[in-house]
């Protein structure tokens, strides 16, 4: 590091002039960095499942819709209002941004008691006198789908013909224009509402874009407000704010670059350079600041930085890289991508800061040294460690304990505040209508023999028995639809409807049986019922329909069960790679310090302030989910920094003076990287804290425990790890010079005059 020191003050406008041209070129990248933030990315695994369960909907195409737009009425709807209905739902299909619109009004149904079955539109079926919610429920096809329970609201439910690589956006536009042109065309006391997956999932994007922005902004104007608090001059703010800023250009610059999407798990990127780089920089000038301080030396400072926090750094930001980079061993490609982005945006972060800011400290005007510091730690005692470990045992069993409680569980709308009107207009629907979300059992067999449909028939009413299940839609339901739905099914009428069904030409049902009778889908309704409780009913209808004929084969399958496992698999492999990052950070602690010993111990401080995440996450109710699970592979490179800087400078220590005893070497590690620990930590910290205030749950939830690993890992280098390194003997304390007065670098030298 020294001799990166000594090459960059040497050759200062050359460097400088590398540093502005790839500024520059990052700043004119940038224009061609894309973004994809639908969850398509996060909710599919991997290409290979996407591609099978394509092949499927080819075969059986679903009736898929991107929104659904509730006329309500004041009172329950009568004949006038269907017709009303029937005229705007003509009228809309006519629209050319509309590529198809189902409604009470065109849904085609049999009349009960035809000899031919032949299907019409619904309101051709209601009698004269007739009630319309009467008409509906003698038709389980229509229930709660196309009429609300109270029969006073009727959904039209649309498919927008349009395309391209932001089509959530032109859904967007089309959905606001329909419903612009429809309140013209409905009386006054109608009311409009709009629901459905692309509303929500734009929704839930604009949310985190705000928050993820809003959040930035605060951690930078909290940076800027601490800074000049912790350094008391202008080059520990703007140095160091600068830093990063052109960290975040430069990293992005470069995935703009190499032709990179930006997907909802990289917003986190930029938030995570802030947080590494300033680390990085604070630390650095800390000990440029002692160092000018004692000298008065400028350049004699930035090499002696470099040479001795410098090493400290790359090491924290490798072991940071490696819990990254323990990403690619996932199935799922959204979580590699986000792994080898990050780590690559680490290197980046890494090389500006101990590039830049070397050269940017040659160049400040510097008058005076930093004004001195105190850090004051009285409780640190080699000789007494029964407080500090009895103290972390008890953490340990408390944390244990709530982790217990840990369930992994994503719900689309707990990442909402609970009065968000999305989530209000959702619930209601969800009320009056069914879910909009779907469990599909994937059939393949003889579905047009008699007994495979009855069997079939009695594990969906099996299964709509079940809580969190509405309603559903199978070709057992069709074909009973087709016979006049009567109370019992007979072969004869089985096979009718059947035959009657291959004929029902533009009217049928090819979204749940093809034409050969061989594949097809049960599809129940739901609402936001989460992973555990979907992957729950799942295993309950796999087990029934190990009951079912021989000729038939049902399992769950289709694009939410992908969504759900690809959830599931986000958090398990998140977990899995953080034991694979400690095993590898271990590694090389051990090796860089050339010491098992050391390696072993520091275990234990990085460690604990992940079990006391998982901990709170099990106290406080905070399932473990794809938006925060992130925290785990962040969180152990931010618990490993603090570790890797008081080793290193213990490890000074011991070689600067051999004949120091142990715990005088920590005494002095103390002293000198005590203010600096403090600092980070206080900065990470308020970090954090910059989340709190956001509406997104998931980066509230990351600012509560991004908080508690900082805490936590500081109190754990500070009070528990000296205890681990050092013997204890009774009588001799850590932190016993610590906090006398003394600046923590600087000793007593105070130079009379400075030097520029």
């Amino acid at each position: 590091m020294e001799s990166l020191a000594r090459l960059l003050l040497a050759r200062r406008l050359p460097a400088a002039a590398v540093v502005l041209a790839a500024a520059i070129a990052a700043a004119a990248a940038l224009r061609d960095l894309e973004f994809d933030l639908s969850l398509q990315p996060i909710l599919v695994a991997n290409a290979d499942e996407e591609a099978r369960v394509a092949e499927f909907e080819r075969r059986v195409p679903p009736r898929m819709f991107d929104a659904i737009v509730v006329l309500s009425w004041p009172e329950a709807i009568d004949r006038p209002a269907l017709a009303v209905v029937g005229e705007v739902t003509a009228a809309a299909a006519e629209r050319p941004e509309v590529e198809s619109i189902r409604s009470l009004a065109n849904t085609s149904v049999v009349p009960p008691g035809a000899t031919i079955p032949i299907p019409v539109p619904f309101p051709g079926t209601v009698g004269a006198g007739e009630a319309v919610g009467e008409a509906v429920a003698r038709h389980p096809l229509l229930a709660r789908r196309l009429l609300s329970v109270d029969g006073r609201a009727t959904p039209l439910v649309v498919r927008f013909a349009v395309d391209g690589p932001d089509r959530g956006a032109a859904v967007d536009r089309a959905t606001t224009a329909l419903v612009s042109w429809l309140r013209p065309r409905v009386p006054p006391d109608v009311e409009i509402g709009v629901v459905g997956g692309v509303v929500i999932e734009r929704a839930m994007s604009r949310l985190m874009k705000r928050d993820m922005s809003r959040t930035l902004l605060l951690e930078l104007l909290a940076s800027v407000v601490l800074l000049p608090l912790l350094f008391r001059t202008a080059r520990g703010t703007v140095l160091p704010l600068s830093v990063v800023i052109l960290a975040v250009l430069l990293s992005h610059g470069l995935l703009a670059a190499l032709g990179t999407t930006v997907s909802v798990l990289d917003l986190a990127i930029p938030g995570l350079i802030t947080i590494i780089g300033l680390c990085d920089a604070v630390h650095l000038m800390h000990r440029f600041e002692a160092e000018f301080a004692r000298t008065l030396d400028r350049f004699g400072a930035i090499r002696a930085a470099l040479e001795k926090v410098g090493r400290a750094c790359l090491q924290t930001s490798v072991t940071t890289g490696i819990g990254f980079l323990s990403l690619l061993v996932s199935d799922h490609d959204a979580v590699r991508s986000f792994g080898w982005k990050s780590a690559l945006s680490v290197v980046v972060t890494f090389l500006t800061v101990v590039a830049v800011l070397p050269l940017a400290l040659s160049v400040w005007p510097i008058r005076r040294p930093s004004p001195p510091g105190r850090v004051a730690l009285p409780f640190l005692r080699v000789g007494r460690p029964l407080v500090p470990l009895a103290v972390t045992a008890l953490v340990v069993v408390v944390s244990l304990l709530g982790a217990t409680r840990v369930s992994v569980d994503s719900r689309w709308l707990e990442e909402f505040p609970p009065d968000a009107p999305e989530v209000l207009d959702l619930r209601e629907y969800e009320r009056r209508f069914q879910g909009i979300l779907w469990l599909e059992v994937e059939l393949r067999g003889a579905l047009d023999r008699p007994d495979v449909l009855r069997a079939l028939a009695a594990l969906e009413r099996t299964v709509v028995s079940e809580p969190d299940v509405d309603t559903r839609e199978s070709v057992a339901l069709w074909v009973a639809e087709v016979a006049g739905n009567p109370r019992v099914l007979d072969d004869v009428a089985i096979e009718r409807g059947v035959r009657f069904l291959r004929l029902a030409g533009d009217a049928f049902p090819s979204h749940l049986v093809d034409p050969t009778f061989r594949q097809g889908r049960i599809v129940f309704r739901t609402g936001d019922i989460g992973t555990r409780r979907y992957l729950e009913l799942a295993e309950r209808i796999e087990k029934l329909a190990r009951s079912l004929p021989a000729e038939v084969r049902a399992s769950v399958a289709g694009s939410m069960r992908l969504a759900h496992e690809s959830s599931r698999l986000v958090v398990t492999t998140m977990l899995e790679s953080f034991l694979l990052s400690l095993v590898a950070i271990t590694a090389l602690v051990s090796f860089a310090y050339r010491s098992l010993r050391l390696g072993l111990v520091s275990i234990v401080p990085n460690v604990l302030p992940i079990v006391v995440a998982l901990g709170l996450n099990g106290w406080l109710d905070i399932p473990l989910r794809i938006g925060i699970v992130m925290i785990y592979a962040l969180g152990l490179g931010l618990a490993v920094d603090d570790t890797i800087h008081l080793l290193t400078r213990f490890t000074q220590e011991r070689a600067a003076r051999p004949d120091a005893s142990i715990r005088e070497a920590l005494d002095a590690a103390l002293r000198h990287t005590g203010r600096a620990l403090l600092v980070t930590s206080l900065l990470l910290f308020v970090g954090g804290l910059c989340y709190l205030p956001a509406d997104f749950r998931s980066m509230k939830d990351v600012g509560l425990l991004l908080n508690a690993v900082v805490v936590t890992a500081l109190l754990a280098d500070l009070f528990v790890l000296p205890h681990l390194i050092a013997p204890s003997t009774p009588g001799s304390g850590i932190g016993s010079g610590v906090g006398t007065g003394d600046h923590a670098d600087a000793g007593t030298h105070r130079p009379r005059r400075p030097s520029a």
